[in-house]
């Protein structure tokens, strides 16, 4: 019996991990959607969509502390994505970091002055949702 060898992935593997685990996202099977993203990641760790994946795979399927390193690898990647930067901020929402969800959103609307992009729209949604529950509460 020889040795079993692990599996090499080579970098233009990602893009097609991450079309693959989009796919699988899009049909609500997170399972292979973290596999694939995984891979993906593996594949090339310089992949801003296989990070950005990631964080949302593991944010939908309530992996929030990862899912934040995930988005935070993608923004070292990106740093002016706008989508990253909204996804990020709601994720401190959930995880009661207001501090933090207020620095992702803002970067968010500053990336999007004029709400043009459907994150940035986002982005000001869940700012605004946070600001009237801290009122209230």
């Amino acid at each position: 019996m020889s040795p079993k060898k692990e599996a090499s992935l080579a970098k233009s593997d990602a893009t097609s991990f991450v079309r693959l685990g989009a796919a699988a996202f899009a049909k609500e099977d997170f399972a292979a959607a973290i596999v694939a993203a995984e891979c993906a990641c593996q594949a090339d760790a310089a992949c801003f969509d296989a990070w950005l994946l990631l964080g949302a795979v593991l944010a939908r399927t309530k992996q929030e502390r990862p899912a934040v390193e995930a988005y935070l690898k993608a923004l070292s990647l990106k740093p002016d994505d706008v989508r990253a930067w909204a996804d990020l901020g709601e994720l401190y929402t959930l995880l009661l970091k207001y501090d933090e969800a207020v620095a992702a959103l803002r970067q968010a609307i500053l990336l999007d002055p004029k709400a043009e992009h459907p994150a940035g729209v986002r982005a000001r949604a869940v700012a605004g949702r946070t600001m009237a529950l801290l009122k209230r509460g």
